[in-house]
């Protein structure tokens, strides 16, 4: 808990969590320990290690930031680090007193699982060693890696194994359900090829496909430019405070961040003393990423 909670404390939690769980997913299943009794106690740190440091939550930030306005001293990174680590120790000190209390559950399910992508459907065409050999044989030597949905032959289904003492035929194709993996690897196998219903660039197949189809619509799209404009004017109004000498500024942006430091450069102050505030406005399509070359001029 102490090293997930220190993690935490210099990165966002959930993404401590992520980063985590297969470990002691893969820790639980090999030392057979329950995985709820190694989670819970992960997330729990996880979530105390964001009272470490100041950057942890963005709770702290706006803390620091309003005191800083209200005229107090702000606060340092580490300035809330002892109230943070006394809550870590106690959050130990909990769950090793009350172990025995967490449920005991093991995921059923490869802790890979979750990466791995779906089983998709493709089409591969059947030659070589497996001319004149029955389907049977083709299910059996790919039991584990791919499914076969559908035999056709020229393009017409057949029956779901074929008439009785059919084999497989040159060029017959099979609809076959695989893992991505598998289907990448399908070409480096003996007498199997992906079946390329068209490639890119190729006219003759293009022309081909329009000739066999049973209904062909033309249609002429025309699209013009996109020219966003938006209610409310390109601009601004902006006040300094010559006591703290920092300028806020309240203007329609899309990106109040890359205002500031435009802004910050322009005028040639520090990004800290130039605070952008956006309200309501609205979408802008791109056109508010950045500040205007006008608005940029009157404040400088």
């Amino acid at each position: 808990m102490p090293a997930v909670a220190a993690l935490a404390a210099f990165s966002h939690h959930l993404m401590v969590t992520a980063m985590m769980l297969p470990i002691l997913l893969r820790l639980a299943r090999t030392q057979s320990l329950p995985a709820s009794r190694l989670l819970m106690p992960m997330s729990l740190a996880a979530s105390l290690g964001t009272t470490l440091s100041l950057f942890s939550a963005p709770a702290f930030l706006l803390a620091a930031n309003l005191l800083e306005q209200s005229g107090a001293a702000g606060l340092h990174v580490f300035s809330i680090t002892p109230i943070g680590a006394a809550l870590v120790a106690l959050g130990v000190v909990y769950m090793l007193l009350g172990r025995w209390l967490v449920p005991k559950r093991a995921g059923v399910a490869d802790e890979g699982d979750y990466l791995r992508l779906d089983r998709y459907y493709t089409e591969i065409v059947v030659d070589g060693p497996w001319t004149g050999r029955p389907l049977a044989d083709f299910e059996n030597r790919y039991r584990d890696r791919l499914q076969v949905v559908e035999w056709l032959r020229d393009d017409a289904p057949l029956a779901a194994d074929g008439a009785p003492g059919d084999v497989l035929r040159a060029r017959d194709v099979l609809l076959v359900r695989a893992s991505p993996d598998e289907i990448a690897s399908i070409g480096n196998e003996p007498g199997l090829a992906l079946r390329a219903v068209a490639r890119y660039g190729d006219v003759a197949l293009c022309e081909a496909a329009f000739a066999r189809a049973a209904h062909v619509a033309r249609v002429r799209v025309i699209n013009q430019r996109l020219a966003p404009v938006t209610l409310e004017p390109r601009a601004g109004a902006a006040s300094f405070d010559a006591g703290s000498g920092r300028l806020t500024l309240h203007a329609s942006s899309q990106n109040p961040a890359g205002f500031q430091k435009a802004l910050a450069t322009v005028l040639k102050m520090k990004p800290a003393d130039v605070r952008v505030v956006v309200g309501d406005v609205g979408g802008g399509f791109g056109m508010k990423r950045s500040a205007s070359a006008g608005l940029r001029f009157s404040l400088s």
